[in-house]
């Protein structure tokens, strides 16, 4: 998809957004909760406080106050600019004195609840005051709240796990702090956390993501990145972490345009366009991107502006109103070609990712998440078979899955490790995983709400009892926890001209009171709320049945072989093909 068109695109998905974003905002001048956000706190009253990264809309609504655009009937409403600036006044009211907000819960007093707003609403402000748009008064009032919010990223660090696009969010709102305000200090925090950034970078371009590369957040990583280069024009940020970062993730954008997935570190799919539009001037990978993330979105194989949630649609709208405003600065460079146009075979080894792209599939193998595998048709542009691991379930409740980000063993894979290398007649390897305890999805209660809001009411108001809790309750057992058993799944890959075989080899079942095995094609073991967003290769493609393979596995001594067909991925039962 062409710029212009992709401008198009971005356009009409904002006009439509509009409507959305204003809706959940309080936009009665007598309401005690003027400029508020999220509905659900200000309207419907199920929630004890208010989300504060909703605020972060502020940004893409004085984009549309500012900047005409097709189906913008918003350019230049008074009426618009007062909600703009009681949006704001919200902000400065529900500030804590130690400069943060409330986010996923009260007195959380996180950085990412600071460094995200403070970065966008920063940009909102530094477009308000190019335009003449702010009284002295105001502009006094808007750069205290961001020396507030500077300050606190200047005395805490996120520590309950390295999640590059939050640093990269600091980053952001920092620069906008130290130029407003002048203090060394924020500009020295900025420099400070962006090293750490740089730092955990992988050599094979990947920043980091918790604990490993995910394509998905990748591209949110990509927008901060956009923000902070339009910011600086720091050509040396351009050159080191940039462009190897758009190098490693082109590969992962799939033949439907899509991004990302169960394959991740975090399993999301979420694709940001903002931040390709701005350097799509600078790399063709980027161009490259940003033509089939358009596609895609147009599509549905990745999912629109009006698809996500509320706690993603902000976010989302705000790179989309980066993306409009980027298509009009300067001309994209030539595109790359995209990786499944040729026929080779790669694997990084860091990541612990595969991919083979030969005449027909395009396939991408998630080594480090247990053999993970999608397989997408180069002639439809479909997915056409997935399979995400096992789950396995005993008596007494208890659960197992390969689907792990962890760091298997890979043999067969030496001759592509880091390089393209040709696809082989008959490329045959393996990947051995550990099943690891799945913890039981933590839903609140009433009995474990109120024992949490005792907890953030009291104690928790204490920054560091808050971050500890964090780091190793709410983080520790939901996102990191590792309990390795000594059961084990060796996934054999083997790549024909005929297709595809997966033979799986199962061992130590028999250790526990087993009495359900099921695979899926989708799905995911661990917390993480940007997953599981719905795209149109979840209901147009062949599903695995999840159907008990517990007999058929013990019958077969422990092998499950399935092999890819035009219909699909198929079970091999008696060494007839099956349904799965």
């Amino acid at each position: 998809m062409e710029r212009s068109e992709r401008q198009g695109l971005y356009a009409a998905q904002l006009a439509d957004a509009m409507p959305r974003a204003l809706t959940e905002l309080d936009r009665d001048p007598f309401s005690l909760t003027y400029g508020c956000f999220d509905r659900e706190y200000w309207a419907w009253a199920t929630k004890d406080f208010a989300n504060f990264d909703l605020q972060r809309a502020i940004y893409p609504l004085t984009l549309a106050y500012l900047q005409p655009f097709p189906g913008n009937r918003w350019h230049g409403s008074a009426r618009l600019k007062d909600w703009i600036k009681a949006s704001f006044a919200h902000c400065e009211r529900v500030q804590h004195a130690n400069g943060s907000f409330d986010h996923h819960y009260p007195n959380e007093f996180s950085v990412v609840g600071v460094s995200f707003p403070l970065a966008e609403i920063g940009l909102a402000f530094m477009m308000l005051d190019a335009a003449g748009e702010l009284s002295p008064s105001e502009r006094q009032r808007w750069i205290a709240f961001f020396a507030r919010c500077a300050g606190f990223l200047c005395k805490v660090d996120e520590t309950h796990g390295f999640i590059s696009n939050h640093r990269l969010g600091a980053v952001c709102g920092l620069h906008i702090a130290a130029t407003l305000t002048g203090e060394a200090r924020f500009k020295r925090r900025g420099e400070e956390i962006l090293a750490t950034v740089v730092a955990n970078a992988s050599s094979e371009g990947w920043p980091l993501e918790y604990t490993g590369a995910d394509p998905g957040y990748q591209t949110l990583d990509t927008n901060f990145m956009a923000h902070y280069f339009r910011l600086t024009g720091d050509q040396d940020f351009l050159e080191r972490l940039v462009l190897p970062s758009l190098e490693f993730l082109i590969y992962f954008f799939h033949p439907d345009g899509s991004v990302g997935g169960e394959y991740g570190s975090r399993n999301c799919p979420l694709y940001y366009p903002g931040g390709f539009e701005v350097f799509a001037p600078h790399s063709g990978a980027a161009e490259t991107i940003a033509r089939l993330g358009a596609k895609a979105i147009q599509d549905g194989h990745s999912t629109a502006l009006g698809g996500h949630d509320i706690r993603n649609f902000v976010p989302m709208m705000s790179s989309y109103s980066l993306a409009l405003s980027a298509c009009a600065e300067g001309q994209p460079a030539a595109a790359a070609e995209p990786p499944f146009k040729r026929q080779f075979e790669r694997y990084w080894p860091d990541a612990g990712l595969f991919v083979r792209s030969d005449a027909r599939h395009y396939t991408i193998v998630g080594c480090s998440k247990g053999g993970v595998v999608k397989i997408f048709n180069k002639e439809s542009h479909s997915l056409e078979a997935a399979h995400s691991g096992y789950l396995l379930e005993a008596e007494n409740g208890k659960a197992w899955s390969t689907q792990f980000h962890e760091r298997n063993k890979v043999q067969g894979l030496e001759d592509c490790s880091g390089k393209e290398v040709a696809p082989r007649t008959e490329c045959r390897f393996s990947v051995e995983a550990a099943f690891y305890g799945v913890v039981p999805m933590r839903l609140f209660t009433p009995f474990r709400f109120l024992l949490f809001r005792i907890f953030v009411l009291t104690i928790g108001r204490n920054v560091a009892v808050n971050n500890w809790v964090k780091r190793h309750i709410i983080i520790g057992l939901v996102i990191h926890r590792r309990k390795r058993s000594a059961m084990r799944a060796i996934r054999e890959f083997t790549f024909a001209e005929d297709g595809l075989t997966i033979r799986d080899e199962l061992t130590g079942l028999a250790k526990i009171s087993a009495v359900r095995l099921r695979a899926a094609d989708i799905f995911t073991t661990i917390y993480m709320g940007s997953s599981k967003y719905y795209r149109h290769m979840e209901s147009l493609t062949d599903r695995l049945s999840d159907k008990n393979l517990i007999d058929l596995i013990r019958a077969s001594g422990g092998v499950l072989t399935y092999q890819i067909k035009d219909d699909g991925l198929n079970l091999k039962q008696d060494g007839k093909e099956g349904g799965a």
